[in-house]
């Protein structure tokens, strides 16, 4: 996704203009996701995908295919283009996050407390958790003598089960862990964690306040027409869906993911398999996870 350390290049603007951390989630929705599909359909000439997210990768996707009702609809930007029906014909979604009133990530829930999004400009500050200069001071010395001192506060935002990981291999997935992303996308998570509608996803929140930004236009009445962010209809998803969660996950905490249960229409979700043990990362780093986890993933996606 844009911003992270792979997605840095940009037509017009450098990673050093403010203007080019302007996005959430919902740009990642909007615009990146669909971009994606459309181009592995051209390229591969495949009629539709078969997808499998992970945690945000799960956000984007019921964002994408919740939309909110398509191009020019309330909060969808200008030159949007949704998904088109049909492209992406199942997903499996693995610790999906989409409601995060109940998580139980102690830094997330101090971030959302403090304020990302203002705490972070008066520092002048656009890029939350940049990969490169973290990871190149990290990498070689305090991996290589305290593996778990790498992912100290990897475990405290998203958290992983140590006795299910390969501790060998700590290197190389802290050299894609993590990855930068905007300060707004933080401050997006950090208005679900203090929505006071718990079962409900909506897009950015820009405030009331129309010439707080030197009359940018940024404030949710000039933005959606509306004193408050619209908020995306999934009930409007009809993909078959497989759901992957963790009893142990404080992202995807249980309780939240009974809201988006409750929040998707009726049999969309094929399969919903919950790992006891399993934290965030998990999903992605448990030397388990083939048993545990892929082979029921392949065989949803192959049906």
């Amino acid at each position: 996704m844009r911003g992270n350390s792979l997605s840095r290049t940009h037509a017009t603007l450098p990673a050093t203009d403010a203007r080019f951390w302007l996005w959430s989630y919902d740009e990642m929705a909007a615009y990146d996701l669909p971009a994606m599909v459309r181009y592995v359909l051209s390229t591969t000439g495949a009629r539709s995908l078969r997808y499998v997210g992970h945690s945000q990768g799960t956000t984007v996707l019921l964002a994408a295919l919740a939309g909110a009702g398509g191009a020019g609809a309330p909060g969808r930007p200008a030159g949007a283009a949704a998904l088109r029906a049909g492209d992406v014909e199942r997903a499996a979604l693995l610790a999906p996050v989409a409601v995060a009133k109940h998580i139980a990530s102690v830094p997330l829930l101090a971030l959302a407390a403090m304020g990302t999004d203002g705490m972070f400009s008066l520092l002048g500050l656009h890029e939350f958790l940049p990969s490169q200069q973290l990871v190149a001071a990290l990498e070689g010395r305090l991996c290589a003598a305290q593996p778990h001192l790498c992912v100290s506060f990897l475990a405290a935002l998203c958290g992983y089960n140590p006795d299910n990981l390969d501790t060998r291999r700590l290197p190389l997935y802290l050299s894609y862990t993590p990855a930068g992303t905007s300060v707004q996308n933080m401050a997006h998570w950090a208005q679900a964690v203090r929505s006071r509608v718990p079962n409900s996803m909506s897009f950015f929140d820009y405030g009331s306040d129309c010439s707080a930004r030197g009359g940018s236009g940024r404030c949710n009445q000039l933005i959606y027409g509306s004193p408050l962010p619209p908020r995306y209809n999934l009930t409007a998803i009809s993909t078959p869906l497989a759901l992957f969660s963790g009893s142990q996950d404080r992202l995807s905490t249980p309780i939240d993911l009974e809201y988006l249960l409750e929040s998707l229409g009726p049999g969309v979700v094929r399969l919903a398999r919950n790992i006891p043990s399993y934290e965030h990362l998990d999903f992605i780093w448990g030397s388990d996870a083939r048993e545990a986890l892929y082979e029921e993933v392949l065989r949803f996606l192959a049906g």
